[in-house]
């Protein structure tokens, strides 16, 4: 016979099949205070999608002060898309102006990338991989601040920034 009817009285039973299975007792679970007395914390969906847009932000600026284009070219996807989701918010609560905070670090990004595409010196002496993404990156923040602009145009905020700029470039 087999083993699991072990408890069976057949004459035909061998010594191994008598022998008991032994089963490990269960794991009781049992809660430590801490994991008791932490409370969630509810966050608005504002709240939600600043503080990604700000962590990305600080991501992109961190890359910049090392020049690793091709972290600063997934940080800048993740924040085009952060921004997508962030629309509907900053629609209601904002009144569809362009939080500040993200118009200077678009600003940024694109002086940054500038300086370093006129610097020639410094594209030769870029590993492959950062070249490349700097040139992607490049075409991508032109694209997204073209389309940029031309979706927001009602936003004067977003003007002024921008036209600050230019004039500061040009002195």
């Amino acid at each position: 016979m087999s083993r699991f009817f072990a408890g069976s009285d057949s004459d035909s039973d061998s010594s191994s099949e008598e022998e008991q299975i032994q089963r490990a007792p269960a794991q009781v679970f049992t809660f430590s205070d801490d994991e008791e007395e932490v409370k969630r914390v509810v966050r608005s969906a504002k709240e939600k999608r600043y503080e990604e847009l700000t962590n990305i932000i600080k991501q992109i600026r961190n890359y910049k002060k090392i020049k690793d284009m091709s972290s600063m070219l997934t940080s800048f996807e993740e924040l085009q898309k952060a921004y997508t989701k962030a629309v509907p918010v900053i629609q209601k609560e904002e009144n569809g102006q362009t939080p500040r905070f993200f118009t200077r670090c678009l600003v940024e990004m694109e002086d940054f990338i500038n300086e370093m595409w006129e610097d020639r010196e410094g594209r030769k002496n870029m590993n492959k991989n950062n070249s490349k993404s700097l040139t992607s990156m490049r075409q991508k923040l032109r694209k997204y601040i073209k389309d940029f602009k031309k979706k927001f145009q009602n936003s004067g905020r977003i003007q002024t920034n921008l036209m600050m700029r230019k004039r500061k470039r040009r002195s």
